[in-house]
């Protein structure tokens, strides 16, 4: 089965437009790592005061 010019060009954009959603995954899955890094630190550095504090975090 031969491909025509136009299912090629069809084709390479289909690849070209896959390729920049993946690279903007990957550049947003970086900046989720960073965020939550953030978190982890903020969170280690200012542990909650008090159970009442606990509840209102954890919704218990």
């Amino acid at each position: 089965m031969s491909t025509t010019p136009a299912r090629t060009s069809l084709i390479d954009e289909l690849d070209t437009r896959q390729n920049e959603v993946l690279d903007k995954l990957d550049e947003l899955n970086k900046q989720l790592v960073e965020l939550l890094k953030n978190c982890t630190v903020s969170r280690a550095e200012s542990p909650l005061e008090d159970e009442d504090s606990l509840e209102l975090a954890t919704g218990q």
